[in-house]
């Protein structure tokens, strides 16, 4: 399919994603008591990694190979949406380790340690968008399609095949895999709780299984369509080839989309600065709850941290992840963020 029949639909998935990710960066800059929620602080992280890589998807296949801006999309794109990708398994770690242990740990410290996080989820990425110029390049094989891994006149046979998934897609696969075996793990603890596990796993999965969700139903399509090619497996239908260049440029406002419609306190916080809600000061009342029921007064911590959350708890309730009823975590960690003083918000 010609790049030129793609780059207008590309252009306006661009457009709906910078919006989102726009919003929900304006949204968090402007309402502090969110950083408190690291729930949110990590999906606007993905949320805005997709909306960078928005920008280079924005000119679509219609640029010339072998020019600054075919690399540019490449290189840029590869790196955001990989980052993205990240942040989204940092989400789902963040709430498997609430629900298992508070003290578990990434790497032998606090759950989502921010340094480790943040140089997982934006370290790894540049690591894998690099990997490929060792022997490769950035620009369009065959000269077609988007900008990705391109052969350059010294380029080993094997090039593209390894990094086509060594830099973006067996990552991206291996996180969806990743995801969905917390989701699995978690589904599986909370039944095994007594009274009003079922009501909490309904809860739990119905909004936090939204973001891989939308990971498989964004690369499905793109990755069928890039095995056809890289294989020359036959002709690619024309369906196909729209839905897999689109999807994973709209990942970012779908993302926005399960924020704002998910999170009580964020979607407050932004129709307040639309002038359509409460005003800034009494949404940012909505502050989050810890896992005991007792309202949050520590500072915002860095990205991932969780020096906030309670860890003096008994052997029983360190075996359940969480204490008081068994719907708090799905109201402290993803759904509306219900402040434990109702006159905050009068």
């Amino acid at each position: 399919m010609d790049g030129k029949y793609l780059t207008p639909q590309m252009r306006v998935s661009s457009a709906f994603t910078l919006a989102g990710a726009a919003c929900v960066f304006i949204t968090y800059w402007k309402a502090p008591k969110l950083h408190k929620q690291i729930y949110v602080r990590l999906v606007v992280n993905a949320t805005i990694c997709s909306g960078c890589a928005a920008v280079a998807f924005m000119e679509g296949p219609h640029i010339a190979n072998d020019s600054f801006a075919c690399w540019f999309q490449g290189l840029v794109a590869n790196y955001f949406t990989l980052a993205s990708v990240f942040w989204t398994v940092a989400v789902t770690h963040q709430l498997y380790a609430l629900i298992h242990d508070p003290n578990l740990s990434l790497a032998g410290g606090a759950v989502g340690n921010g340094w480790i996080c943040s140089s997982v989820c934006w370290g790894l990425p540049l690591l894998c968008t690099l990997l490929p110029l060792m022997t490769n390049d950035y620009g369009k094989y065959k000269d077609q399609g988007l900008c990705f891994v391109s052969n350059r006149s010294d380029s080993p046979s094997w090039g593209i095949a390894v990094w086509t998934f060594g830099a973006l897609y067996g990552w991206v696969w291996a996180s969806i895999l990743s995801i969905l075996g917390m989701l699995a793990s978690i589904v599986l603890h909370l039944r095994s709780q007594s009274h009003g596990a079922g009501s909490a796993v309904t809860g739990l999965v119905n909004i936090v299984a939204a973001y891989p969700l939308t990971l498989v139903l964004c690369w499905s399509f793109h990755t069928a369509h890039r095995l056809v090619e890289l294989f020359e497996l036959g002709e690619v239908p024309e369906i196909v080839v729209i839905l897999g260049n689109v999807l994973p440029i709209l990942q970012g406002f779908f993302y926005a989309a399960v924020l704002m419609s998910t999170n009580r306190d964020f979607r407050a916080s932004f129709l307040a600065l639309l002038g359509m809600g409460p005003r800034a000061g009494a949404a940012e009342g909505l502050v989050l709850s810890t896992l005991s029921g007792q309202e949050r007064s520590d500072a915002p911590s860095p990205d991932c941290d969780t020096a906030d959350r309670p860890t003096s708890t008994s052997t029983a309730e360190r075996g359940l992840g969480f204490t008081g009823r068994m719907s708090d975590v799905t109201d402290t960690f993803v759904d509306d963020m219900r402040p434990t003083n109702f006159s905050d918000i009068a």
